[in-house]
């Protein structure tokens, strides 16, 4: 991009200087006035390239603390830059920012022009600039002309990249135009000063083009400078498409789950989180909510989005299987921390009390003293928390109160078991998905002296997953294995103590074979209930 015939002040320019402007900055409507208006603070160093350049090592390029370029795609209709699909590719590759730009022509069709942009670039991506139209020449082509072909062409661009593109001038050239307003960000061409002289139109820059002399490593011969007016992060902010909201739909919700897909299309091979509330949408005084994976295949997907695993499904939660009506509403959780939307659409369910998964015979009740020993397990009334008609929780024995907090060990001696220490027996944790379900993972596992570790007797396996029951009484109780013996007392129905009674007894497998734990992903529709202020969180980004 060269300007030089333009880079002198014009004598009949009126200048100004101010500082602290911002990139981006909306055109000024009417006013033609040149603006002198020094970088808002930090700034970053890129360069723009053509073939004149030839072969370009971006790597070096990058290297010498350069973070953007700028590559020509073409000159007009007329004239395809041979190097820009190697210089736009080497510049990702590189971990540049890229951006590119082609040199107008007025009497050329700025539709076609814009096309040949487009094409050039495919989609944007995080780390792609706008396109840029460097405009410079007249050609002898009437001042309105191109005033209007300019702003075809900024059109054109926009309403297929939904961004703002930029335009590359110079000041004096540009007040030869009447210093339109478009609706466009300004890159200035204007060699030598400490500060830019921003053409009329515009109240800031975005970037500036300080030299044409420049000397770079990677880049034989002289270049193109440029300077973007911020920092890096707020050129990766520029340089990074507008969001869009994911997408997806609640298919359906009953005893047999809550199903239904998800997708960010900013990041359309990403599994993304999506949110389920109950009993109201979220932000409502009654909603309580979890937080699931959108990550099971589906083939259905594959054709209908261009990508197969973004499914949900998960079990109802425990605490919502108590024979009562219930809403069920979700929500996709963007990638980037934008607009959370609701999933079309709202789903109602009933089921009925959950079946307890031993029976009477073979299990008991032991209380959970505490809404700080909940707490320290992890448990969720949501999620583990089973509402049972009295008779129910009446019909099972007491023994001890489950633990105040757990406290996981493994042996130093190389075994891979993993043990639960259960008042003065050791229980075997059976699987990396069990520690899961029981809400614990690897970092809270002690290694202790084997010696110390198998001091413990070995009790009955820890259940595969927990699964607690409450009367309608204020009292919890994890449901465990039955001690052996005769069996203990019933349970007061909905009671809120928990009975005495001696160590748990055989159960579920023997407990003497040790399963591996190394850990692994988490399962497919797992999920994960929320803190109260997890709550808020996500009510307030859904709002934003």
């Amino acid at each position: 991009m060269k300007l030089r015939s333009w880079l002198g002040l014009s004598g009949l320019a009126i200048l100004a200087v101010a500082c602290g402007s911002t990139p981006g900055d909306e055109p000024v409507a009417s006013s033609n006035q040149d603006l002198v208006v020094c970088a808002k603070g930090a700034v970053v160093q890129g360069v723009d390239v053509s073939y004149y350049q030839g072969s370009i090592d971006w790597g070096s390029v990058h290297a010498s603390g350069r973070a953007f370029g700028i590559a020509r795609v073409a000159d007009g209709t007329g004239f395809m830059d041979p190097t820009f699909a190697a210089n736009y590719a080497g510049m990702k590759n590189a971990g540049m920012v890229r951006g590119s730009y082609i040199f107008f022509r007025p009497e050329d069709d700025p539709i076609a022009q814009g096309d040949i942009v487009l094409k050039a670039i495919g989609t944007l991506g995080a780390g792609d600039l706008p396109p840029m139209l460097d405009v410079e020449v007249t050609d002898n082509v009437a001042t309105s002309t191109i005033v209007s072909n300019i702003n075809q062409w900024i059109a054109h661009v926009t309403a297929a990249i939904g961004r703002r593109p930029m335009v590359y001038t110079a000041p004096y050239f540009w007040s030869t135009l009447g210093s339109p307003a478009v609706a466009a960000d300004v890159v200035v061409a204007n060699w030598g000063p400490s500060c830019p002289t921003v053409p009329g139109g515009w109240s800031g820059w975005t970037a500036w083009q300080y030299a044409d002399d420049g000397s770079v490593p990677g880049i034989s011969g002289a270049v193109d400078l440029d300077e973007f007016n911020g920092a890096l992060t707020d050129l990766q902010s520029y340089a990074r498409p507008p969001d869009t909201p994911p997408r997806g739909y609640l298919d359906a919700a009953d005893c047999t789950g809550v199903r239904g897909w998800s997708q960010d299309p900013d990041a359309p091979d990403t599994a993304i989180d999506v949110d389920l509330y109950f009993d109201g949408p979220a932000g409502a005084a009654n909603a309580v909510g979890m937080r699931t994976l959108a990550n099971v295949h589906r083939d259905d997907l594959c054709t209908a989005i261009g990508s197969c695993d973004h499914g949900f499904d998960v079990p109802v939660p425990l605490g919502k299987q108590d024979g009562k009506s219930h809403e069920v509403h979700a929500y996709g959780i963007d990638t980037a921390g934008g607009t959370n939307p609701e999933l079309p659409s709202a789903k109602t369910f009933e089921c009925p009390n959950a079946t307890p998964p031993l029976a009477p015979a073979g299990g008991v009740l032991r209380h959970v003293t505490s809404p700080a020993a909940m707490t320290a397990w992890g448990f969720s009334y949501l999620l583990d928390v089973a509402p049972e008609p009295d008779s129910v929780v009446a019909s099972y024995g007491q023994s001890a109160d489950w633990q105040d907090a757990p406290s996981l060990v493994q042996a130093d001696d190389g075994t891979p078991e993993v043990w639960l220490l259960d008042g003065e027996v050791r229980r075997h944790v059976i699987s990396p998905d069990s520690l899961a379900a029981w809400h614990r993972s690897f970092s809270e596992v002690k290694k202790l002296p084997a010696a110390q570790v198998y001091g413990y007797a070995q009790g009955p396996d820890l259940p595969a997953t927990p699964f607690l029951m409450q009367g309608s009484g204020p009292a919890v109780y994890v449901l465990d294995v039955a001690p052996p013996g005769p069996p203990s007392s019933p349970s007061p129905g909905g009671g809120s103590g928990g009975g005495s009674g001696g160590g748990a007894g055989n159960a579920e497998s023997g407990g003497g074979g040790g399963c591996s734990m190394q850990p692994s992903p988490p399962a497919r529709g797992s999920f994960v209930p929320f803190a109260l202020f997890g709550l808020v969180l996500v009510a307030r980004r859904r709002r934003a």
